[in-house]
């Protein structure tokens, strides 16, 4: 008896060396490469953006202030007259944005960006002895399209640490009106320009659960535009255009005035190559800074 157990021991042997070096059973599961890698994340995301955009405007506004000055220069020039002025200056406004991202991997991503933001309003009026002289105002708008790279920096079980950086086309509109007190007519106009620009910012994200996240993030982009044009004239009494928005440069018209005294208009193209020395191009800085709230899905 205990011969024939010591034979069919030694039969099985074979047998039992190939079932455990050769494949695995039905319904055993096994640890793979594949099984041990990370979960996929999603691949698209969408965002939505509201903000506060904080501009320079550096010659727009600076033009607008040098009214003051212009209207102490006129005073200086006819003791007989009171010229007074009013300026109204600005820097803040809202930012708006869409988003549509691909996720390159878990901390890497691609985005276009599509967003206007909306400035305040800018401008200035004079007087003559208490009466309205003129005024001039610009409102604001910008529109741009970016492709941004997102970077993950610090991750942690309720969010993630981030910066961003990337460059687009930008498009400007300014809409202004001048009065004219001697005309006793308003007159406006819409003033375009294109140019490239580009963006960083850093940023926090909340994960809410699901496939939602909140975020913050602080922008910081970099875009002029070096002139702002308007093909038609602002009314019909005017001289055939283009029109810019200029700087008069009034340091250039004899004693009594200075750089400071130089402020924001419309002029005709046809009176600046008239008078070269006394206009040129406003150059419009939408540098700045944006403080922004975003909404993120991904799917």
């Amino acid at each position: 008896m205990k011969k024939l157990l010591l034979v069919l021991l030694i039969a099985t042997l074979p047998t039992m060396a190939r079932a455990q070096n050769g494949p695995p059973a039905a319904g055993l599961a096994v640890p793979n490469a594949f099984s041990l890698k990370q979960p996929l994340v999603p691949s698209w995301w969408a965002q939505i953006s509201l903000g506060y955009d904080y501009t320079f405007f550096g010659d727009l506004n600076k033009g607008c202030q040098n009214v003051a000055n212009y209207a102490q220069a006129l005073d200086s020039l006819d003791p007989g007259t009171t010229n007074g002025s009013s300026v109204q200056t600005g820097n803040s406004g809202t930012q708006e944005a869409v988003e549509l991202g691909f996720q390159l991997n878990r901390e890497s991503a691609l985005y276009l960006k599509m967003e206007n933001d909306w400035s305040q309003s800018m401008g200035w009026s004079r007087t003559d002895d208490g009466v309205l002289a003129e005024s001039f105002k610009v409102a604001p708008l910008l529109w741009g399209a970016s492709l941004n790279f997102e970077q993950g920096l610090i991750r942690s079980n309720w969010g993630r640490t981030f910066f961003t950086i990337g460059g687009g086309a930008y498009f400007a509109d300014f809409n202004a009106t001048y009065y004219n007190g001697n005309l006793n007519q308003t007159f406006t106009d819409m003033f375009t320009g294109t140019t490239w620009g580009a963006a960083l910012s850093l940023g926090q994200a909340v994960e809410l659960g699901g496939h939602f996240s909140l975020e913050f993030s602080v922008e910081g982009r970099w875009i002029t535009f070096n002139q702002l044009t308007s093909a038609t004239p602002p009314g019909p009494n005017f001289v055939q255009g283009p029109y810019y928005l200029s700087i008069v440069q009034n340091q250039n018209f004899g004693q009594g005035f200075s750089s400071n005294t130089d402020y924001l208009l419309w002029t005709a193209q046809q009176i600046a190559n008239l008078h070269p020395g006394d206009y040129r191009y406003a150059v419009a800085d939408f540098s700045g800074v944006n403080g922004v709230f975003s909404l993120r899905y991904a799917f």
